[in-house]
């Protein structure tokens, strides 16, 4: 019987797509306050019938509940007659039914705003807090920072997740009514939208710049591309060189290399602190970069089927310009928000640590990961530390695997035939939408596992497990990675891989999007593949049919039994 205690009324799910592992004081703190605040500015801006989306924690682990429009936390799905009448005479809903109906309008300006107000602020805010060298301050402007650091990382917080749904209502539009109208299955319709999102393959203005800086420096980009490089000196080379390669290279590593890695949290290291990957990261692109597939061919199918069926092609060429709108907010929204704040706070924090244990007072800089914000203070102001922080690290590695819910038991989604228009449909798309990031295959094969088909094409190659960021160098130039679930900082491995496998995730996930905008054979959701496919076996992957296979080694079954191949 699990122990974790219940982290409110109503059923709790775990979100062990976005937080992995346990989380830290800090990301506890600022995800259960500044993520629903977001997420609710965003609902109602799209008029959702839904109030939020709630996080508490459990345990060390992070829970989500969605808080429906007009209704406690934790209730229970009315009767539908009672539905019925709220859905048509509670004030909120009457007041959101009209923005309901702008879905496409809004959209564009969410992203207008996104490319030309949030995105820049971004970046100038980041950059203000990457100025400051922490360990250069004394111990007032050092606590001074980091409380700056937290408090940017709240702000892209609510941010991110007042983008949430825009990042994902145009998809789910266009996968809905292209189904609809041509009958190709719904999965099919999403995996042909790509192409959209050049910072999903790693294409960001900030390596651009660095790349043509170093084709007109070739002593400088030989050293780059030498196999032989050591990659922290190279990159540390980079950084000291005088004039636009040395600017290009410190902007660079200071925007791609301080962002954390693999959760939206301080506990994730950054990528600078695997600088072997920043360096492939900069190899590829130098080289040509990592080519986005072509998806052309098949939409120019999807769309002469649509005009056969409703001879308004028009509508079918909207609806993918939505589609495109969201794919464009998808991973930016997070690498210029969350991940970039992460980075930054954890940077401040290391040197907090860093100082102590230069004063005997930890044993570890790591453990002010541990800390919280007013902990921080007492610390470097008031010399008082809570003797608790190398307890609460240790603890931290030996946490239990947590429940997958808690609570009382899931609830159905509500009747759709309760509400009224446009919450119906508004409604309808953000279930889709979900089960298209989140839903997982539960089909297993002998000889391998079985997941949602996420991007086409067939590739064999060694799987390589990786659990955590911790194990990317371990990643060899061709294997396929096999992963609880990636995120947007996962893309530096991209240049490596040849074909991805990851336990968590459906049809729209991160992963499936990254996949097939590279053209990269990729399943998704298979729900138990870094426990079945031992590291560093032969695997076939087919990104068409769903299916991992092994083809040399020996897959292990749910108990720990060998299975043949």
């Amino acid at each position: 019987m699990n122990s974790q205690p219940i982290p409110g009324p109503g059923s709790w799910k775990l979100d062990n797509a976005h937080f992995p592992r346990p989380v830290s004081p800090i990301a506890r703190d600022i995800y259960t306050t500044a993520f629903p605040e977001g997420f609710a500015a965003g609902a109602k801006r799209y008029g959702l019938p839904v109030t939020t989306l709630a996080y508490r924690e459990s345990g060390g682990w992070m829970y989500n509940q969605p808080h429906p429009l007009g209704a406690p936390l934790g209730a229970a799905t009315p009767p539908e007659p009672v539905l019925w009448l709220i859905s048509r005479l509670h004030p909120e809903y009457r007041r959101r039914r009209s923005t309901g109906r702008r879905t496409s309008e809004i959209l564009a300006q969410d992203v207008d705003e996104w490319e030309n107000v949030h995105r820049p602020a971004r970046i100038a805010a980041h950059l203000a807090l990457l100025r400051d060298d922490p360990g250069t301050l004394d111990d007032a402007a050092l606590t001074a920072h980091v409380n700056r650091c937290v408090a940017t990382f709240r702000d892209s917080v609510t941010l991110h997740s007042r983008l949430t749904v825009a990042a994902n209502i145009g998809m789910g539009r266009f996968a809905e009514r292209v189904s609809e109208v041509t009958g190709t299955d719904v999965k099919e319709v999403v995996g042909a939208v790509h192409g959209s999102s050049p910072v999903s393959v790693a294409d960001e203005p900030t390596l651009r710049v660095l790349v043509d800086a170093l084709r007109s420096e070739p002593d400088a980009l030989r050293s780059v591309t030498a196999t032989e490089a050591d990659p922290a000196t190279a990159l540390n080379e980079l950084a000291g060189a005088d004039g636009p390669l040395g600017e290009a290279a410190r902007l660079w590593l200071g925007t791609a290399g301080e962002r954390t890695l693999d959760t939206f949290d301080v506990l994730a290291p950054r990528a600078i602190e695997v600088p072997a990957f920043l360096l492939a990261t900069l190899r590829s692109a130098a080289e040509g970069g990592v080519a986005q597939a072509d998806p052309q061919p098949v939409l120019a199918e999807l769309r002469m089927q649509f005009g056969r069926s409703t001879a308004a092609t028009s509508e079918f060429d909207a609806l993918l310009a939505d589609a495109r709108r969201s794919l464009a907010l998808r991973d930016a929204r997070v690498l210029y928000n969350d991940y970039w704040s992460a980075g930054l706070t954890r940077r401040a924090l290391l040197a907090v640590g860093e100082r102590l244990v230069a004063r005997h007072r930890l044993a570890r800089p790591e453990y002010a990961l541990l800390a919280e914000v007013t902990e921080i203070d007492d610390a470097l102001i008031n010399d008082s530390l809570p003797d608790s922080l190398a307890e609460r690290w240790h603890r931290l590695q030996q946490t239990a695997p947590p429940a997958k819910t808690l609570g009382a038991p899931e609830p159905p989604p509500p009747p759709l035939r309760a509400f009224g228009e446009p919450h119906r449909t508004n409604l309808r798309l953000t279930l889709l939408c979900i089960s298209l990031n989140f839903d997982e295959h539960e089909a297993v094969v002998s000889a391998g596992v079985r997941g949602h088909a996420a991007s086409r094409g067939v590739v064999e190659g060694t799987a390589r497990v990786i659990t955590s960021s911790d194990d990317f160098a371990r990643v060899q130039p061709g294997d396929i990675l096999v992963a609880p679930t990636t995120s947007p900082t996962w893309n530096i491995l991209l240049p490596l891989v040849s074909g991805l496998v990851v336990d968590h995730g459906g049809p729209l996930c991160h992963t499936a999007v990254v996949a097939r905008e590279c053209g990269i054979p990729a399943v998704v959701g298979t729900g138990n593949a870094t426990t079945r496919i031992p590291d560093g076996a032969a695997i076939r992957v087919n990104g068409t049919t769903g299916e991992v296979l092994v083809v040399r080694g020996s897959a292990v079954g749910a108990a720990g039994e060998k299975l043949p191949c």
